[in-house]
């Protein structure tokens, strides 16, 4: 349920299209672009408990090489995502964090 609505949106065929603010009753937020009422291209999704994923989502899922916080006060991790799930954390670039596995619900 959208509650918020503070950036430019365009409204095509009863859809959302461009950059905004979303906020959900249960604390959710969403900054960022939708394309076709799907969040697309670059976005930041904070969840009530302070955990944020921030970059880029492909039709409506997180998707790439991005940015995770765990909570206020951690430290960002480097992580990659694809179709809405984390495949694995990234210690630089290219290298797997073999002990970087935790329980983090990290998906919208």
């Amino acid at each position: 349920m959208l509650i918020k609505e503070d950036l430019m949106v365009d409204w095509d065929c009863n859809q959302m299209h461009g950059k905004g603010e979303f906020l959900w009753p249960d604390g959710r937020k969403y900054v960022g672009e939708y394309v076709n009422d799907k969040k697309e291209g670059y976005g930041q999704f904070t969840w009530p408990d302070g955990r944020i994923y921030d970059g880029d989502w492909a039709n409506g899922k997180q998707n790439g090489l991005e940015s995770y916080i765990s909570g206020p006060g951690k430290a960002p991790k480097k992580g990659e995502w694809k179709e809405g799930k984390r495949v694995k954390w990234l210690t630089t670039e290219n290298e797997v964090d073999k002990n970087g596995n935790d329980n983090d619900n990290d998906n919208e």
